[in-house]
């Protein structure tokens, strides 16, 4: 049938409609084009061989293809990547998108370690990205920071190994007793460092620690005199009488906190080693919290230092000064040295 130039001049109204590809469609085809062309270029590479073809430089076999998508700023791409038989073929496209990926979880999970919640992260994804992620998702990918804060926390601390070689480098010798709180790796670093000396464990914070396994206010008292009646025992062998009967009496009650004590409470009584008159003073580390408390309350002044050195000489100028006084203090006999320690911090004193 002819058609004639009538026929073909139809009114814009009356004309078919013509599907119109949108903007963002054309720019994903054509990259999903380009980018399939340089995966088969870089294939074709990684081969030594173009398809079909015979050469000495082949160095592997086509296996067809899989199936991928590759999200980009116009969209999802589906892709098809080559495979070769050995499996090896790793596009190097791929490995930047992956890095850039590791890049973006590790984002996910900063924000999270600072505070902010996995519904926010996922509002700031889809602004910033343009990507949906669900709550879900984003609480899946901070989980896998588990493995790591695990690690982090059960790691190994003997740091006061470092502080004790320093000291006896420097010439320390003769410690015959040692006070602190329960710290494992100061009492194995003391027990390696000076095995001579006894260690005494804090009286003040063995009471806290005492007190809040019971809960009623009742028997907190009972407990708080009845450990103080045991320190006040005229001699070791009578402490130690007293504590026996306290664990007796406990177990009948909280057999927990009777164990604890069994376990614990000799540990609080190395003090009777010493002599009569500076047993008080020692059996807990009360005498260099007030040491520790002016450095808190100088440094609060100053809040945030520029740099480690000025935190550094500030703190020695004050414990240079601190010890001037503790040299004209006369608490312990002439010739005999002290190591305290209290809450991971540690002070030596000697007298004049």
């Amino acid at each position: 049938m002819a058609l004639t130039r009538k026929s073909m001049s139809l009114p814009l109204a009356e004309q078919p409609s013509v599907h119109r590809a949108a903007p963002d469609d054309v720019l994903r085809q054509m990259l999903t084009t380009i980018v399939q062309q340089t995966l088969q270029e870089e294939f074709t590479r990684f081969l030594g061989a173009a398809p079909h073809e015979r050469t000495s430089a082949r160095r592997g076999w086509r296996n067809g293809h899989r199936q991928r998508h590759f999200t980009t700023r116009v969209g999802s791409l589906e892709l098809r990547v080559p495979r070769d038989r050995a499996g090896l073929f790793q596009p190097a496209l791929f490995a930047r998108y992956e890095r850039s990926e590791q890049a973006f979880l590790a984002a996910l999970v900063e924000m999270y370690v600072q505070g902010v919640s996995t519904r926010k992260v996922t509002r700031v994804v889809e602004t910033l990205c343009g990507v949906s992620v669900s709550a879900s998702a984003v609480s899946a990918v901070v989980k896998k920071l588990d493995a790591e804060v695990t690690a982090w926390r059960t790691r190994d601390l003997e740091s006061w190994t470092m502080v004790f070689e320093d000291l006896v480098r420097r010439g320390l010798r003769g410690v015959r007793y040692a006070v602190s709180d329960e710290h494992q790796g100061l009492v194995l670093a003391l027990r390696r460092f000076f095995p001579e000396a006894a260690h005494q464990r804090c009286q003040v914070h063995y009471l806290r620690n005492a007190l809040s396994r019971v809960s009623a206010r009742g028997a907190q008292e009972q407990l708080l005199a009845a450990l103080r009646d045991v320190w006040a025992a005229p001699s070791r062998v009578a402490a130690e009488g007293r504590l026996a009967q306290l664990v007796a009496a406990v177990r009948k009650r909280v057999p927990p906190l009777a164990s604890w004590l069994e376990e614990t409470g000799p540990a609080t009584l190395e003090f009777f080693a010493l002599a009569a008159p500076i047993q008080r003073r020692l059996a807990s580390t009360n005498s260099i919290e007030l040491d520790h408390a002016e450095l808190r309350r100088r440094t609060r002044v100053i809040r945030i230092f520029p740099n480690e050195a000025s935190l550094l000489r500030l703190g020695t100028a004050l414990a240079m000064e601190r010890n001037e006084v503790w040299s004209v203090r006369r608490y312990f006999n002439p010739k005999e040295t002290i190591l305290a320690v209290t809450q991971g911090r540690l002070r030596l004193r000697r007298s004049a």
